[in-house]
């Protein structure tokens, strides 16, 4: 099966969001070297949720895992909008 690059991703976050915005933040919140128990009491879920929200983006984001799914999260501009 061959995976989307992320000139697809791109053009497909410009159409609709790929991520939520609970997905992005756990992103974010990953991104910083938090743990899912530090981001699950920063998001104020259950540390379960959090692992959802991190698998969830990684599998939008065709990635292997959560730091791939940060990488490509930054290279598509998806992380730390305005800030």
């Amino acid at each position: 099966m061959r995976h989307p690059t992320l000139l697809t991703l791109a053009l497909a976050a410009r159409r609709k969001p790929l991520l939520s915005a609970q997905q992005t933040e756990a992103l974010e919140w990953y991104a910083r070297g938090r743990s899912t128990s530090e981001t699950a009491t920063a998001m104020g879920v259950p540390q379960q949720d959090v692992t959802a929200l991190l698998n969830g983006a990684a599998r939008r984001l065709q990635a292997a895992g959560s730091a791939q799914a940060v990488a490509k999260a930054l290279a598509l501009e998806l992380l730390f909008r305005g800030r």
